[in-house]
């Protein structure tokens, strides 16, 4: 048996048993400050290097003890980390390297930011519908590893307004993959097996949780699509 437990907009818990389904499991969460600071920052750092090209900072697994890192609100299994692109794919910047850089994390967070913009700009989306034409979800894909990274973006939930609303739940199973769901309307549980296949299956899995994403808002997490 796998369930979903979310919490709405008015603040009531409101639970789903979907049969045969992978679920969310809800977790309490607590405001991260430090996550606060990215917003705060965005367009006021001043970086003594140049941040080199193939760098990142994007939703990592927590399993790979990325050693620049800040935790996400909720999250167990994911955090925000300084990444880069090598030839195997993505992998976490060492200490050592982002120390010449001279920044903190949040400072590298907000400089790197714009960087997201172009697979924001170049990225369409596959609508899913119902049978009454109303969208379900929306998944985005890019052959970019860096490519979640693009949640973290400025523009991210205005450009998914027009199909999933103000308030969003984002899946981002791999490096390659979001899925897209109106937090009101959405049924992300009706997913759960696509989604946790693909966390599962994939070469550079991201994570298994479930966020929210608003616009002026951190990422949180609220649940994880696991089996019982």
């Amino acid at each position: 048996m796998v369930r979903l437990f979310l919490a709405p907009a008015t603040g009531a818990a409101k639970r789903f048993e979907p049969p045969a389904t992978p679920g969310v499991r809800a977790r309490g969460w607590k405001w991260a400050v430090r996550l606060l600071a990215l917003i705060a920052l965005a367009g006021a750092a001043q970086a003594a290097d140049p941040v080199p090209e193939g760098w990142g900072w994007m939703p990592f697994p927590k399993f790979e003890r990325a050693q620049v890192s800040l935790p996400i609100a909720g999250s167990e299994r994911t955090v925000l980390a300084a990444v880069r692109v090598t030839e195997g794919g993505i992998k976490a910047v060492a200490r050592t390297e982002f120390d010449r850089l001279g920044l903190s994390a949040e400072a590298f967070a907000a400089q790197i930011a714009p960087r997201a913009d172009h697979w924001l700009e170049a990225t369409e989306p596959e609508l899913r519908r119902d049978a009454r034409k109303v969208v379900q979800a929306a998944v985005l894909r890019s052959e970019s590893p860096l490519f979640p990274s693009v949640v973290l973006a400025a523009g991210f939930a205005k450009k998914c307004e027009p199909w999933c609303g103000k308030r969003l739940l984002v899946a981002i199973p791999d490096a390659h993959t979001l899925y897209i769901f109106p937090a009101l309307a959405g049924r992300p549980e009706s997913y759960g097996i696509e989604i946790a296949a693909l966390y599962r299956n994939s070469p550079r899995p991201i994570s298994p949780e479930l966020f929210e994403i608003g616009e002026g808002k951190p990422i949180r997490a609220v649940g994880s699509f696991e089996t019982e």
